[in-house]
């Protein structure tokens, strides 16, 4: 003979509801990183392939001096600076809403309403 269900407590309840809203957090994190990883790096290991075995491709000029080579790093730093701004872009607009209420079920609160 089975036991009747054990009622399920206030902060049970809380930390299930942290957890469910905390999984959520990592996965939507996970959504933006991974294929911010892959672009950066493919960029990046894209340079490098050019450079190991296209040299003489590095050197072609584009305009005056500025040649192939030039506008491959310029590209990467340009990269660079494209991520972490589409990250932040990101993070205020699916990250930063999301944790919040994470903080707010860990602390038994309701987020409704919290800015």
């Amino acid at each position: 003979m089975s036991s009747p269900p054990k009622p399920i407590d206030s902060a049970e309840s809380q930390l299930t509801e942290a957890e469910s809203q905390l999984t959520e957090l990592e996965r939507r994190h996970r959504r933006f990183v991974w294929p911010a990883v892959v672009v950066f790096v493919g960029g990046y290991l894209t340079t490098m392939a050019v450079v190991a075995y296209r040299p003489h491709a590095m050197a072609a000029a584009v305009f005056g001096r500025l040649n192939v080579g030039y506008l491959l790093v310029l590209g990467n730093f340009a990269l660079t600076f494209l991520v972490a701004i589409a990250y932040r872009w990101y993070a205020e607009r699916r990250l930063d809403p999301q944790a919040r209420r994470v903080r707010e079920a860990m602390a038994g609160r309701s987020p409704e309403g919290v800015l």
